[in-house]
């Protein structure tokens, strides 16, 4: 039935996505990576919406989400922190140097397919999270794809440095397996005390958008953890 199918196909167009996005990550074109996994994004949002609004989960559309997920939140943010850090090494020592370092990048592909492996057995995970999701990660890769791309700002310096991006890799790494309980939208809105976060949320988002501009993508997901752990740490 075309009923039951309808959050497939919008799983299916993430995935699409995805992979059009990793070509553009490897021509250098990060303006139309960044609209790529926007769309992505919203399309990984609204399956699982679509499919509660019709009423037609399936074991079948979980796992595909998954796979969708490991191309576009875990292939192609890998892709991106690769490039920034094959740029960083050329910068200082030259063309064709440290590309061995540069594949340091795909750790966070690893990190995110186990984040997506685990995530599936796991029942504590309906309603919010365990550990940094990976889309939300994903906004990191994309703050700093950003950011080189403008060629300037405050943390140009930092994004230009391979060795800080491949910390940055680890930290997410550990982010997405922390033993942390992390908000989602079903999590706070079954608790009316806890909108008081989800606006906090909004808020700052908005601002530092307003006031870093692209630099905010590479801050919101610590806003967001940040935020996470005062709610739960207040909760126990």
């Amino acid at each position: 039935m075309i009923k039951n199918n309808i959050p497939n196909l919008l799983t299916l167009a993430n995935l699409f996505l995805g992979c059009m996005a990793l070509y553009f990550v490897f021509t250098q074109q990060y303006s139309i990576v960044f609209w790529l996994l926007l769309a992505a994004g919203l399309c990984d949002m609204f399956d699982g919406m679509v499919a509660r609004i019709l009423q037609v989960h399936s074991v079948l559309g979980k796992e595909l989400d998954s796979l969708a997920d490991v191309v576009s939140f875990g292939v192609v943010p890998g892709a991106i922190f690769f490039q920034l850090i094959r740029y960083g090494l050329e910068s200082d020592f030259g063309m064709g140097s440290g590309i061995v370092l540069a594949f340091g990048g795909f750790l966070y592909t690893l990190g995110a397919a186990l984040r997506l492996a685990r995530f599936n057995i796991d029942s504590r995970q309906t309603t919010g999270f365990i550990g940094l999701n990976t889309p939300t990660a994903t906004i990191v890769s994309v703050g700093a794809m950003l950011i080189h791309a403008n060629g300037q700002g405050m943390f140009f310096e930092f994004i230009s440095n391979a060795y800080f991006l491949l910390g940055l890799v680890i930290l997410l790494c550990i982010l997405m397996h922390a033993p942390i309980k992390m908000f989602g939208i079903k999590s706070l809105t079954a608790e009316p005390n806890n909108r008081v976060i989800l606006m906090a949320f909004i808020v700052l988002s908005i601002l530092a958008a307003i006031v870093f501009k692209g630099i905010a993508f590479l801050l919101l997901p610590f806003i967001y953890v940040i935020l996470s752990f005062i709610l739960y740490r207040k909760s126990s």
